[in-house]
């Protein structure tokens, strides 16, 4: 199995600013032309954190953008089946307008993401990367994050996008398996907190672990597929199924739904 998803890339001020693979503005096809080509995968600065933790993880209590973030890696699906006023990415409604969109198969997407973090051991790509480089006790990474956009979204069958996701999980989880300990260090909160700033630099990339000692991935959606519990279950199912060694996935999605009109969606809403 190796499903394909339309993806999105666009820049951030804090992609330009943190991710290893820009330099100014420019993004970067080196050192790994095979995964750059097409490469969904950024580093950005984590601000969707509640302020408990900004307080006493990264010990800074300054609001947005002031203040110091942890990193994700983090990947933006293409399109929506709903239209919510308040939504941040209204930018995936029409992404050929300010995003780049392309077709991304599911292992290529987990090898992106292994190959991100194997340029971030990589010492002559810090040195050029002022921020990054430079900050590597300050922030570590809270989680990987999928977003957009819907990433169940699919045009023609929802249960595409959730193949999909199975299939990236899968082939993600194996390729950790080569980077964990060795180019990644799993650390707790508190373990991370008591660590000297020499420490941080010397084992930079640390990823905050989940409680079962896993990494993290955070799932954004908007929760409308789940409105039918057959879905639900076989997607939730499917996530158990993959057993999982190194991953632990967070869903999160609204319950606010239907509070907005159906006049604000599009004709996409029936999925």
């Amino acid at each position: 199995m190796n499903s394909e998803k339309e993806l999105v890339r666009f820049t951030r001020s804090t992609t330009v600013k943190d991710d290893i693979c820009y330099e100014g503005k420019k993004f970067n096809r080196i050192p790994n032309k095979e995964n750059c080509k097409y490469c969904r995968v950024h580093i950005v600065t984590d601000r969707f954190l509640s302020k408990d933790f900004q307080r006493k993880i990264m010990n800074d209590d300054r609001d947005y953008p002031f203040g110091t973030y942890p990193y994700v890696l983090i990947v933006d699906a293409s399109s929506c089946n709903l239209r919510c006023r308040p939504c941040y990415s209204w930018i995936f409604w029409k992404p050929e307008n300010r995003a780049d969109p392309v077709t991304v198969f599911s292992k290529k997407l987990a090898d992106q993401f292994s190959c991100k973090i194997n340029k971030l051991n990589d010492e002559s790509l810090l040195k050029r990367k002022d921020r990054i480089g430079k900050q590597r006790h300050k922030r570590p990474f809270s989680r990987i994050r999928v977003s957009g956009g819907e990433p169940l979204f699919d045009k023609e069958d929802p249960l595409n996008s959730m193949k999909y996701w199975h299939e990236f999980f899968g082939f993600l989880d194996k390729n950790l398996d080569e980077v964990v300990d060795e180019k990644i260090t799993l650390m707790h909160e508190k373990e991370w907190l008591n660590l000297s700033n020499q420490e941080r630099r010397k084992r930079f990339p640390i990823f905050l672990e989940s409680d079962s000692g896993k990494i993290r991935i955070r799932f954004d959606t908007n929760g409308f597929l789940f409105s039918d519990p057959s879905f639900t279950d076989e997607f939730v199912k499917g996530i158990y199924d993959l057993d999982l060694k190194n991953l632990t996935i967070d869903l999160t999605f609204s319950l606010e739904r239907d509070q907005y009109p159906r006049s604000q969606f599009d004709d996409r809403s029936n999925v």
